[in-house]
């Protein structure tokens, strides 16, 4: 969430559970959209470890998380990269503007 790649790293070089989810169901790649680090995203990629399908317990997707931050790159990014739809909607038919509103 904090966006911090390098302590993600050290993390993920120590055997750390990287598929493990926390309460909401939310991925490591909804929190690194949520930080708006388009680095720590790429790091995660690097990794194998960044999917774009990931959902959480409302059905919020990277794209919703990457409008609770505040880069626009970042969302462009995951748009052209993995041609996702602009208007998913969650359970509660939220779309990425309404999150980003």
């Amino acid at each position: 969430m904090g966006g911090h790649s390098d302590l993600v790293e050290f993390f993920i070089k120590r055997n750390f559970n990287t598929s493990q989810i926390n309460c909401g169901s939310v991925s490591l790649s909804s929190l690194a959209c949520q930080s708006g680090e388009l680095a720590l995203v790429h790091k995660l990629e690097s990794l194998n470890l960044f999917s774009p399908d990931s959902k959480d317990i409302v059905e919020s997707t990277v794209l919703h998380y990457s409008s609770m931050s505040n880069n626009v790159e970042l969302f462009k990014y995951l748009l052209s990269q993995y041609q996702l739809s602009i208007d998913v909607k969650d359970q509660q038919k939220r779309t990425p503007l309404h999150i980003a509103s």
